[in-house]
């Protein structure tokens, strides 16, 4: 056996932190972040007209991997509200 500081999972999650090569069968794709010209603040609130919930841009709905700062607007077509399932139709501007 060699001398030194031994291989361990804590390795693994701060020198790595956490992430499988690109050749793993487990990697998975960063998502893409917010355009820079687009700002979490300036984007308006949208709420459903069956249930209630507000999709708020700054926070982005990370069940469905919508990463924050994604506008509503950018939102995919077939984005459900994560609470009564209502599609993008049913929501209004707050």
């Amino acid at each position: 056996l060699k001398e030194g500081k031994p291989l361990t999972y804590a390795f693994y999650r701060e020198i790595r932190k956490g992430k499988a090569s690109q050749k793993a069968p487990t990697y998975r794709a960063p998502i893409p972040t917010l355009k820079p010209d687009r700002r979490a603040g300036d984007m308006k609130k949208y709420v459903c007209d069956i249930c209630g919930y507000v999709y708020d841009p700054a926070a982005g709905d990370p069940e469905n991997e919508i990463q924050p700062g994604t506008a509503f607007e950018d939102l995919p077509d077939d984005w459900a509200c994560p609470v009564c399932g209502a599609t993008k139709s049913d929501f209004s501007p707050e």
